[in-house]
């Protein structure tokens, strides 16, 4: 009797159930957050950057602010320093040159004022009295006893007024200038003028020295012992002279910039008077900007940027403009920014890292779930297509046969005598054996045909789309793959096949039965003698 096969005692969608789908949104997730993290990252770093910059504004406001305060509180001191010594000028019959040097040398000027490149005292000479006064200077022993014989007031020439250098601190270094007319030159009548008006120190723009360089002058005007001095009128009536101080502007400001400071630029440039001029007074005034004070002068002034910020400060009637400027570089590119930059950096990486460690282990755990679905279809030994795989496919192949009135042949194979190879050979020849059969079964078929093992010896071929007579050619197409002995080792092993076949539909309308009648047909084969 044939043996009856249940292979569809249960339903084939409990064989090799599939796994849940893939988690895509996770994955797509993963690879996605370390992006969306570079792209957090160049924002925040960008917007750090801007802050940055926004910072260094406002503490750059400060520090202008700071500077500008810093530098007018040292021309004040200079100031209060020529009011003092004017008010001495005023006191009897004024000072003589002897106590002016000894107070220029009491108050220790040159050590506590270094900005001053001389302290002068200039009368209102008289263009009537100048030989009278040239005659008493060259008297002058006080401070020489050989007097000064070659003392002339110059530059030569006729003028109704003289403002003679008289007292000259210190004298050596700037001995050109005694007798030099302190208003022989416009700019210089200017601010003698515009200081005997006021009453107040009043400054200059950047002059040329007779004493050579450059260098600002302060001027404070001396009345006569008594005057009010209260209205312009009154000064200009009683005015008896000026107290001058040379100002050497780069000393005077050496260190307005804080060493901490260094990449920060000041300059100083006097761009006219503080006061509109006169229409009159216009030839009289320079009002293209002059530097007089550069923190970085070795920079050169064709190295100067645009500054980055300006301020103006008005004093002794001068106009100044203190412009600042410091190349920080770009904002981006310092300390918080950079750290910024760096952390989410590191964070991306890190999430990149996850990502991949993520891909892996789901990539693992795919195969893994592959592997088991492959492992639940298929052979263990052969690699065949199992119990299970066949039966879906079959039922798959009978539904298309029958709707597209198609014939499917269903070839059963048992190999002959193969129990006699297990005893006398031993399992692990069998298998090879097996292995080798199903290798050369699969080698024969077509490619849409389809070979499973059901288990033990027996196998079945699954044709769809057959037509009459190709099954015929198969099971002959298997006969001569077995025509050849099997090697394993030494041995040489013959093994042929009986094989039973069923036709869909003409043998049989559904699967089951079906195998039946390939099952049947393949024991009558056997019956009559084996292949």
């Amino acid at each position: 009797m044939p043996r009856r096969l249940n292979l569809f005692g249960r339903r084939v969608g409990d064989v090799g159930k599939p796994p849940a789908p893939p988690r895509l949104k996770v994955l797509r997730l993963a690879a996605v957050l370390p992006l969306l993290m570079l792209a957090i990252t160049a924002a925040a770093w960008v917007a750090a950057g801007w802050r940055e910059q926004t910072l260094a504004a406002e503490q750059a406001r400060q520090r202008a602010g700071r500077t500008v305060e810093v530098a007018n509180e040292r021309i004040q001191r200079h100031f209060d320093l020529a009011m003092g010594l004017g008010g001495l000028l005023r006191v009897g019959d004024g000072v003589s040159r002897r106590e002016f040097h000894d107070q220029y040398e009491m108050q220790e000027i040159a050590a506590r004022f270094p900005g001053i490149v001389a302290l002068q005292y200039a009368p209102l000479v008289l263009a009537a009295d100048r030989e009278r006064f040239e005659a008493m200077v060259r008297a002058d022993r006080s401070m020489s006893p050989a007097g000064y014989p070659r003392f002339a007031i110059h530059p030569p020439g006729l003028r109704e007024a003289y403002m003679p250098i008289l007292y000259n601190e210190p004298m050596g270094a700037n001995e050109r200038a005694f007798g030099f007319d302190a208003s022989s030159a416009p700019e210089l009548r200017e601010v003698q003028e515009r200081a005997r008006d006021s009453g107040r120190p009043e400054l200059s723009g950047r002059i040329t020295l007779v004493q050579g360089g450059h260098g600002v002058l302060l001027r404070y005007a001396v009345y006569q012992r008594g005057s009010r001095a209260a209205s312009v009128e009154e000064r200009r009536g009683t005015y008896r002279g000026q107290l001058g101080l040379v100002l050497d502007l780069p000393l005077l400001m050496h260190g307005l910039v804080d060493p901490g400071d260094d990449p920060w630029r000041v300059r100083i440039e006097d761009t006219g008077p503080a006061d509109a001029p006169d229409a009159a007074d216009i030839r009289a005034v320079r009002h293209a900007p002059e530097l007089l004070f550069d923190s970085a002068p070795q920079a050169g002034r064709g190295a100067l940027p645009a500054p980055s910020l300006e301020r103006e400060l008005r004093v002794g009637g001068r106009r100044w403009r203190l412009s600042f400027d410091r190349d920080e570089g770009l904002p981006w590119l310092r300390a918080i920014p950079l750290a910024v930059l760096a952390g989410g950096v590191a964070l991306s990486l890190l999430l990149v890292m996850v990502a991949r460690g993520f891909r892996r282990n789901y990539e693992t755990v795919a195969r893994r779930e592959r592997r088991s679905r492959h492992d639940a279809l298929h052979d263990y030994l052969t690699g065949l297509p199992n119990r299970g795989f066949f039966e879906q496919t079959l039922s798959r192949a009978l539904e298309r046969a029958g709707e597209r009135d198609e014939k499917v042949a269903l070839l059963f194979l048992d190999l002959d005598h193969f129990k006699a190879i297990n005893d006398r050979h031993g399992h692990a020849v069998g298998d090879a054996v097996l292995r080798t059969v199903a290798d050369r079964m699969q080698n024969t078929l077509r490619g849409g045909d389809t070979v499973a093992r059901l288990g033990g010896d027996e196998f079945v071929v699954l044709l769809p789309h057959a037509r009459d007579g190709a099954w015929q050619q198969t099971a002959q197409r298997l006969r001569d793959a077995m025509a050849h002995p099997v090697s394993e080792g030494d041995l040489q092993l013959w093994v042929t096949p009986s094989i039973g076949v069923a036709v869909f539909p003409d043998d049989a309308g559904d699967a089951e039965m079906l195998i039946r009648r390939a099952d049947g047909a393949m024991y009558r084969a056997k019956r009559m003698g084996r292949d």
